[in-house]
């Protein structure tokens, strides 16, 4: 079979809710509780008659480059997500790790975090959201019951971004998500 057919059955897999976990050179499935055997079933034993190609390509897509970067010889990488390739965190600095600059185990407490929203009736990470105080802030992440957001806040119009950046919890019941405002614009 071709990669791009073992491709199109992991992409169907992905699509189910199934995992792939590659670890010292076996492949498990991970489905979510909510599938069906029968649904699953036929497509994992064709990824099995595979089974070597499955392994050879979630193994790609997993391994970190253990060479240093043949620019600047740095080893930090970090994952594209176009093309699922890797960069060099120093030659192209991931810009998703921008907004968590500053943070440390201080800000973080001894709370515990999710990055995803809790509930789908909260702000989702990333979004900007209004303070009750009116400040406005990029919602960073959530404390595990949902409770409580961290929250890195902008600074008002006209001023610049103070170094450190400025952190604060939130109650979450508190927040209003609006992602997208008329005159604001969005900072990386």
């Amino acid at each position: 079979m071709t990669s791009v057919s073992v491709l199109d059955l992991i992409a169907q897999a992905e699509h189910l809710g199934i995992r792939f976990v590659v670890a010292d050179g076996t492949v498990k499935a991970v489905g979510p509780a909510t599938l069906q055997r029968e649904q699953a079933a036929p497509l994992l034993d064709r990824l099995r008659q595979y089974r070597e190609d499955v392994r050879a390509i979630l193994a790609s897509r997993n391994e970190v480059p253990a060479d240093p970067c043949p620019t600047c010889a740095g080893r930090y990488w970090w994952r594209l997500r176009e093309g699922g390739g890797w960069a060099c965190g120093r030659c192209t600095p991931d810009p998703r790790a921008a907004r968590w600059r500053g943070v440390t185990l201080a800000t973080l407490g001894d709370r515990r975090i999710v990055l995803r929203a809790p509930t789908g009736d909260l702000p989702a990470c990333g979004e900007w959201v209004r303070l009750p105080g009116g400040a406005i802030g990029d919602l960073l992440a959530y404390t595990q019951d949902g409770c409580e957001a961290l929250v890195r806040l902008f600074p008002p119009p006209g001023q610049p971004e103070p170094d450190p950046p400025r952190f604060v919890w939130v109650e979450s019941a508190r927040l209003a998500g609006e992602p997208e405002w008329c005159g604001c614009r969005r900072r990386a």
